[in-house]
């Protein structure tokens, strides 16, 4: 099978602005120069001053195994292939792209494109970069376990461990950057803009103004539309945000008691305190093909029911016990999606009316949360198919072992549909799959679907052309520029 890809962009990139401070809420502010600026600041009310973003989080670090998904979102790295506003994956580096046998394939690489540096991005540079991930990152490795790359000439030929037929989205997953590392050891990207400095937070707070803000809350967003000279925009995330059980400890090892959790949530609820979006069908947004379809029932009666043939018993105080012991959940939350500490607290009052107690607490890495066990529901959010395709987050995170697989999910039956995916081409059947997948997912309870969201970001009237697209995933792109 051959896959073509149309450029992106060609040549070097052609920007219209040569520098942004992107503004992190509580980091510090980070100057990037466009390739070939000389990323001084210049007078705000001059065309040539920076554009000024404020987000929720920015990168503390070049590292490409680490920060690869921030530093694309901030405009400095690529992935091999990237998705369009149109959702369409097209690559800077990849000419074409063949299927030779269902574990190898050849890629021709486009000449032209540039290191920030300068030096040509050629086949045997983008090979080295994509065996370093693939040896460096295990996340890399979810969608077709180890890749190894081996350049000749302009060709490139890709071996596979497990079998895929969507190569060219595999390597549009966020890790799968092109980058090398220089002779003092820091690491050189090939996206729009270069990393000039990371400055202090007062800077930030110097700036009059800003011209972006990525991402605002639905209240703030109803107290600025309509304010000269701002524009709010909003857009279907295609995040989801769900809740994942720990399944290796505590109540919700259960799974009546997940099963009662799950029909006791009335997702509704979220909606209408986030002031949009919808109750999600599955773990993708549900503009998507392979889109899941489950109809999530709330039936707080079963619920209960279900919890007392479970044996915990309603006790005087109105928390459930069992064996002397309190049905008490810990839930966690991080500071950067806001949206799910609306979310989770609603979550709580939804818990009490069970029968079940809850205490809350905010961990700066969700993840690192997760990982020290000390949790029983980890508030989640996530862009489940960046690519465009649904196996990367099925893989990576349902598949037993898998890279971020850290709530302890395991099924032979999921197991078997995702090898299943593997074999398959895009198409209906392929699509099909992702959501019989998805509903075994539900069915185990592996994670609880709550919100297919939508985000909303405020503009200055010098970014009133500004149209974002992917969720976060490309907030500074090379049309960025100035109405």
């Amino acid at each position: 099978m051959k896959s073509h890809s149309r450029p992106r962009y060609s040549g070097r990139h052609h920007l219209k602005r040569a520098l942004i401070a992107l503004i992190a809420s509580l980091t510090g502010l980070a100057i990037l120069a466009g390739c070939g600026g000389s990323g001084e600041t210049t007078d705000a009310s001059s065309t040539d001053a920076p554009i000024v973003i404020g987000q929720t989080s920015m990168t503390d670090s070049l590292d490409a195994f680490k920060n690869s998904w921030d530093l694309t979102s901030h405009g400095v790295s690529e992935s091999v292939f990237m998705v369009d506003e149109q959702g369409e994956r097209n690559s800077r580096y990849v000419e074409e792209i063949t299927q030779i046998s269902p574990l190898e394939w050849t890629m021709k690489v486009k000449p032209g494109a540039k290191f920030s540096d300068g030096t040509d991005v050629d086949a045997a540079a983008l090979a080295a970069s994509l065996n370093e991930i693939q040896q460096k990152n295990a996340l890399s490795n979810a969608s077709a376990g180890v890749i190894t790359f081996t350049a000749d000439g302009d060709t490139i030929t890709a071996v596979t461990e497990r079998e895929t037929t969507v190569l060219d989205a595999i390597l549009g997953e966020w890790t799968n950057v092109v980058f090398k590392t220089g002779p003092d050891g820091n690491y050189i990207y090939s996206g729009p803009y270069q990393v000039v400095s990371v400055d202090a937070m007062k800077l930030a707070l110097q700036s009059k103004s800003i011209d972006m803000a990525f991402t605002i809350t639905p209240t703030v967003a109803e107290q600025l539309a309509g304010t000269d000279g701002i524009e709010v925009k909003s857009i279907d995330a295609g995040y989801q945000y769900f809740a994942r059980p720990n399944l290796v400890e505590g109540p919700l090892a259960d799974p009546a008691v997940r099963q009662a959790i799950d029909l006791a949530l009335d997702r509704n609820d979220y909606v209408t305190a986030l002031k949009g979006g919808r109750v999600g069908t599955g773990t993708f947004a549900q503009y998507f093909s392979f889109a899941g379809n489950e109809e999530l029932v709330v039936d707080k009666q079963q619920a209960a029911e279900l919890l007392d043939e479970a044996g915990w018993v309603m006790g005087p105080d109105g928390v459930r016990v069992k064996d002397g012991q309190p049905l008490s959940v810990r839930i966690i939350t991080y500071p950067s999606r806001p949206d799910l500490g609306i979310i989770m607290q609603i979550m709580v009052s939804q818990l009490n009316e069970l029968g079940i107690s809850a205490t809350t607490s905010v961990v700066d890495s969700i993840v690192d949360g997760m990982k020290t066990g000390n949790y029983d529901i980890a508030m989640y959010a996530q862009h489940t198919a960046p690519t465009g395709d649904p196996g990367f987050f099925l893989n990576q995170f349902f598949r037993t072992g898998g890279a971020n697989n850290i709530n302890g999910y395991s099924s032979a039956t999921t197991d078997e549909l995702l090898d299943q995916l593997g074999e398959l081409a895009p198409g209906a059947e392929r699509d099909q799959l992702a959501v019989q997948i998805q509903h075994q997912i539900h069915v185990d309870q592996a994670v609880f679907i709550l919100v297919d969201p939508q985000w909303h970001i405020g503009v200055s009237d010098r970014l009133a052309g500004y149209q974002p697209y992917g969720g976060d995933y490309y907030i500074v792109n090379p049309q960025l520029g100035l109405s």
